[in-house]
C-alpha cells in the first residue's frame, strides 16, 4: 500500500499517468521504489518487448538510462545472465556495471507476466569492468498485468530495490530534476 513508502508522486507525461513511490530505509540504508502505469498495449506484447529489448539490443531501445547492455549466459528457457551499464547520476564520465540474474515467468491463462531479477556479485565469468564501479541491485523487476475488461491494456509495475549506489541510476528522476526514466517507462 502507498503508507509503506515515504513519497508517492503521480507523474503526467504524454497524456499518461505513472505513480511513483519511493522509501529509504534508515536502519538498511536500502532503498525501494515501485512504479505503476497503464499502456495501451497487451500484457503478452509488453513483456515480450521487454525480455526482447534484454536479451537481444546491445543498447536498451526503451531506457535511455542504460549505456550498454546484454544477455552474457543462457542457463535454461527463463533463466539467463545479462550485464548492463548505467552512467551515473553524478557525473555522465563514471559508469555503474551490473551483472543480473534474470528470471522469467509467464502464466498466459491470467495474463500475468513477470522479469525479476537481482545482482550477483560472485559470478567469476563476469568480473568488473576497467572504468566500471560495479554496482547491487537486490531483487527487482517488472509485473505486468492485463486489463480485465480490455485485452489491449494493461498494468505495468516496477519494482527496485537498490543499494546507495545502485540508487543513484535513478535519483536525478526521484528528486525531480529530470523525468527521462519516467518517461522511458511510459514509451
Amino acid at each position: 500500500s502507498d503508507d509503506d513508502y515515504q513519497r508517492v508522486l503521480t507523474h503526467t507525461i504524454m497524456d499518461k499517468q505513472l505513480k511513483v513511490r519511493y522509501k529509504k530505509d534508515n536502519e538498511t540504508k536500502q532503498w525501494k521504489m515501485k512504479a505503476s502505469f497503464i499502456v495501451d498495449h497487451s500484457a503478452k506484447s509488453v513483456y515480450d518487448y521487454l525480455v526482447n529489448d534484454m536479451m537481444n539490443n546491445k543498447r536498451s531501445s526503451w531506457n535511455t538510462k542504460i549505456m550498454e547492455q546484454g544477455m552474457e549466459k543462457l542457463l535454461d528457457k527463463d533463466h539467463f545472465i545479462a550485464q548492463q551499464t548505467f552512467a551515473s547520476f553524478k557525473s555522465q564520465d563514471k559508469f555503474m556495471d551490473f551483472v543480473l540474474l534474470t528470471c522469467l515467468k509467464s502464466d498466459i491463462d491470467s495474463k500475468r507476466y513477470m522479469m525479476v531479477f537481482a545482482s550477483v556479485s560472485n559470478y567469476a565469468d563476469f568480473g568488473p569492468q576497467k572504468g566500471k564501479d560495479r554496482a547491487i541491485v537486490l531483487p527487482s523487476g517488472f509485473e505486468i498485468c492485463g486489463v480485465k475488461d480490455d485485452v489491449n491494456k494493461c498494468l505495468v509495475s516496477y519494482r527496485a530495490h537498490m543499494t546507495n549506489t545502485s540508487v543513484l541510476t535513478v535519483s536525478a528522476d526521484l528528486l525531480g530534476e529530470t523525468d527521462e526514466f519516467f518517461e522511458a517507462l511510459l514509451n
